[in-house]
């Protein structure tokens, strides 16, 4: 369930980083994913690592939003996921950039309440958001001093003809921002001498963590030792606030590509919630004839068709949304069946116990709107 992050064409693009967009004025959209969580204080950005993307950290992003009662904001990398592009690490970092600009200008969240958190390859484009905004924090686990490092462990100087990529040595003597650094003694991909660098060369407020048995890939919420413990004792999470977080409504109505007619995911829903459940927006991509809700193709700049009148595009969403919400019943009445079906033949059902139990439950609103 992502986002596409880039301004509406009505927004003037401007060098000074007020506008929301990649600063080097690309059009491809910026793929996001974005968790909400009621009355939290603190917003976190997440910048994963490279076996990742978006569909793949999604659970752990939910851990993070739950356990600590933060709003979550992913950011996925050119080439990775859903997102369009190259990945290098210009793209990378401008991808960064463009989903910092958009929680400060977009989201219009404070940066004393920004936590960035960068994992592996993700520790380069975090570092530089840390050396270029004074954020409340910035977390690195598994962080590599430099790419071209990296390069020198496996193949001794060897590695020195490889250019160098995400200097973090360079960037981190530039954080002003709190730092946590998670490093695994038993990390064999990036050993955790390299993180042990970099918390060496920070000015700033920091703490190290170097678990005996973590390994480059290990669960973080495999042991509270390893993320959940240092989280909340160094940054003092959770903590709350009464504003919640608002998502400008261009980022639901932004001009889309329409799916090939062969598409499975033509004329489907997409749910995004916070933890309480509440449906925070529905988008529904319409049959292949229908105008789109941004009239400007941002590919081409030329003006498509007229916008339908707004009670009837209203109305056709809500029959399509419809027809969403029937196959999901149909669905959860096929799984209550199977359900049923299952326990009466693994041991039939007892007369006094609760014959509702583990079946799954059809709820009432589906919350499409």
């Amino acid at each position: 369930i992502a986002h596409q992050i880039h301004p509406p064409h009505t927004l003037p693009q401007q060098n000074s980083g007020n506008s929301i967009g990649k600063s080097n004025g690309a059009e491809d959209p910026v793929a996001c994913l974005l968790l909400k969580s009621p009355s939290a204080r603190f917003l976190f950005i997440y910048l994963h690592s490279n076996a990742e993307d978006l569909g793949r950290c999604y659970q752990f992003l939910q851990v993070l939003r739950g356990q600590f009662q933060v709003h979550v904001l992913a950011v996925e990398y050119p080439g990775y996921g859903v997102c369009p592009g190259h990945a290098c690490e210009e793209s990378v970092v401008a991808n960064a950039i463009a989903a910092m600009e958009f929680a400060i200008n977009g989201l219009h969240w404070p940066l004393d309440e920004i936590i960035v958190i960068g994992r592996s390859i993700g520790s380069g484009p975090a570092t530089v958001l840390a050396a270029k905004y004074e954020v409340c924090g910035l977390v690195l686990v598994c962080p590599f001093f430099s790419v071209r490092e990296v390069v020198k462990d496996y193949l001794g100087s060897a590695g020195e003809v490889f250019r160098e990529r995400f200097p973090n040595y360079e960037n981190i003597q530039k954080v002003r921002s709190q730092l946590l650094l998670v490093h695994g003694q038993a990390d064999t991909v990036v050993p955790y001498m390299h993180g042990k660098r970099l918390f060496d060369l920070c000015p700033a407020r920091k703490q190290l963590i170097v678990p005996v048995l973590m390994k480059h890939n290990s669960s973080l919420s495999s042991d509270a030792s390893y993320f959940a413990l240092p989280m909340l004792h160094f940054f003092g999470l959770p903590d709350y606030k009464f504003e919640d977080i608002v998502v400008p409504e261009w980022v639901f109505h932004r001009y889309r590509p329409e799916p090939p007619e062969e598409s499975p995911h033509r004329g489907c829903a997409c749910i995004i919630r916070n933890e309480g459940n509440t449906p925070l927006v529905c988008q529904v991509q319409g049959p292949a004839s229908r105008t789109t809700s941004s009239p400007m193709s941002p590919k081409s700049g030329t003006v498509r068709g007229g916008a339908p009148d707004a009670a009837e595009d209203l109305q056709q969403r809500r029959e399509q949304v419809l027809h969403v919400q029937m196959a999901v019943r149909e669905l959860f009445e096929k799984a209550k069946a199977k359900a049923s079906l299952r326990k009466q033949v693994i041991g039939g059902l007892n007369e006094d116990s609760d014959d509702s139990e583990d079946l799954p439950e059809i709820p009432d609103d589906l919350g499409f709107f």
